[in-house]
């Protein structure tokens, strides 16, 4: 495909169903959920539990999958990203977007874009959008599909994410890495105050 990124180039081994990815994603100590509702956007990606915040700090059994199927019917699966997975993921929106990654192979193919495993590097890992147009991470306290397909979503998985397909962070292209890791930018009060507190000679600062 002229101007693809490079991976679209080779072929990948087809998953197996929705739910029997879920449960290798378990027993991979992925935290993993229902997906598939409506929304508020109606776009049928969102969870199912209300309370799935719970699973950021609590993996599920594998029978807790079986009881949310016929609980839920759920056409989607999510993985709760972030420490809990011990993985954070790169989101790439369309193919435009995808060349950022350069050669490495994607982990989840959506309905127009992909999607990129990286092992945890400890700490916090933020959800950001926009590292670079149309490309996102999905770090600690967010969540991405990545099995099924409905009337509105498509996820298939490549590639599954055991620890040893985990790409590493130093792996990252380094404009995603300096995205990430570059400060926050201080509001201007902040930056006022600061400076305020470096002029302020012994004795003059307010101790209040």
């Amino acid at each position: 495909i002229q101007g693809a990124p490079p991976f679209l180039k080779r072929r990948f081994k087809m998953p197996k169903s929705a739910t029997e990815t879920a449960a290798m994603y378990v027993t991979m100590g992925r935290s993993v959920m229902p997906t598939g509702a409506p929304g508020k956007d109606n776009k049928h990606k969102a969870p199912y539990l209300e309370t799935w915040k719970a699973l950021q700090n609590k993996r599920p059994e594998l029978v807790q999958l079986i009881q949310w199927q016929n609980k839920y019917h759920n056409s989607l699966w999510g993985m709760i990203t972030g420490s809990i997975s011990g993985c954070f993921v790169i989101d790439a929106d369309d193919a435009e977007a995808a060349k950022v990654m350069g050669d490495l192979k994607p982990h989840v193919k959506t309905k127009r874009g992909w999607h990129w495993y990286f092992k945890h590097p400890g700490g916090k890992i933020i959800s950001k959008t926009g590292l670079v147009p149309h490309v996102d991470v999905r770090g600690d306290g967010g969540f991405v599909n990545f099995a099924g397909e409905n009337e509105g979503a498509c996820y298939e998985t490549l590639i599954v994410p055991s620890d040893e397909n985990l790409y590493q962070f130093d792996q990252l292209p380094k404009v995603l890495q300096d995205a990430l890791t570059k400060p926050k930018a201080h509001s201007l009060g902040e930056r006022l105050l600061a400076d305020a507190i470096a002029k302020a000679r012994p004795g003059e600062r307010n101790e209040t």
